[in-house]
């Protein structure tokens, strides 16, 4: 059983949402949240998954893109984790 990359991030609770959401469009699972107004949430991804190297790449890209490209890149990520190849 290979090991699942984690990544922590600390928000406030108005960004709590969309950090959330913008992490599970690139394959990452809530593991688990602490806080309440400054929220630390450890997510887990699982290197072996299908799409695995395509989501990261994506996410690569979504985290070095101009504000405008945001939304195709989430876009195509979403594509991606919901049709595996």
């Amino acid at each position: 059983m290979a090991l699942k990359e984690t990544k922590t991030v600390t928000v406030d609770s108005e960004n709590e949402v969309k950090m959330r959401t913008t992490l599970e469009t690139f394959g990452w699972e809530l593991e688990s949240k602490e806080g309440a107004s400054n929220i630390k949430m450890t997510f887990r991804r699982d290197p072996e998954r299908k799409n695995y190297a395509e989501l990261k790449a994506l996410e690569d890209q979504y985290n070095n893109a101009p504000l405008p490209n945001f939304t195709l890149l989430a876009a195509r990520a979403v594509n991606a984790r919901e049709n595996p190849e």
